[in-house]
């Protein structure tokens, strides 16, 4: 009995923590949790309206959570957690994203899950970030800002999946700049450019110094892992691992 006590414990004390650091996700139906008071209930109103609409007709999902600070915590790495602890998106698709606004801090950070950075690739997510969420958050607009960042990203999902979403409508328009505008297979095939002339090199060095083994020691063990349930919407996803952008105001 002992033993499988201890063995329950290990298994569920990293779950005890995340629940004692983070907050729950919102009731069923909701996808807005303010702690900081700052949204008025239209503003939650109408941000519910639209994730609703975007789930429904995509199964994408969108989140967000206001608080006052998230405490010693950088905000990028509170998003992420908060992603997967809440599981945003859906289990087989990963296709979901949570915007975590610091009041206090001045701080907001919108974080993408894994099936989601082809669809809000990390650039496009700053220059939302920049060109509608600062402008307003300078201005204490925070529902304003929260609402139309969601409508930019509505549409780049509604884009992704062919749907015309009706809350996408009116839109602020965000310049992407360059770097968003490359399509994935590019950024694919420049990686494997790069990836073939680090090869060669270390090989051509490996032959003089033996390097090789060290190339594949340091950098050929490297994985990635993504999660897979958020009760706001019908959240089941997560997938969180460091995409997404944001910053201060």
């Amino acid at each position: 009995m002992r033993r499988f006590l201890e063995t329950a414990s290990l298994i569920f004390s990293p779950l005890v923590l995340l629940a004692s650091k983070y907050p729950s996700p919102p009731p069923p139906g909701e996808y807005v949790r303010d702690d900081a008071g700052v949204l008025s209930p239209s503003d939650i109103a109408r941000i519910n309206a639209l994730c609703s609409e975007v789930e429904e007709k995509t199964t994408a999902e969108m989140a967000v959570l206001v608080l006052s600070s998230t405490g010693n915590e950088v905000i990028s790495a509170y998003a992420t957690n908060l992603g997967n602890y809440w599981k945003v998106g859906q289990a087989s698709r990963d296709n979901g994203l949570v915007m975590v606004v610091a009041i206090d801090d001045r701080q907001v950070f919108t974080a993408t899950g894994s099936g989601m950075e082809g669809i809000l690739p990390d650039a496009t997510v700053y220059q939302i970030y920049k060109q509608v969420l600062v402008p307003n958050f300078k201005k204490a607009k925070y529902g304003t800002g929260i609402y139309k960042a969601l409508q930019v990203y509505a549409k780049e999902i509604g884009k992704h999946y062919s749907e015309n979403l009706e809350s996408a409508r009116g839109a602020p328009i965000v310049r992407k700049g360059i770097w968003a505008e490359i399509p994935i297979w590019a950024w694919v095939f420049i990686l494997m450019v790069i990836g073939f002339n680090v090869l060669n090199i270390v090989a051509k060095a490996g032959k003089k110094r033996g390097a090789t083994g060290w190339f594949w020691t340091t950098f050929g063990s490297s994985g990635s892992s993504s999660g897979g349930g958020f009760s706001g919407g019908s959240f089941g996803g997560g997938g969180f691992s460091g995409g997404g952008g944001g910053g201060g105001w």
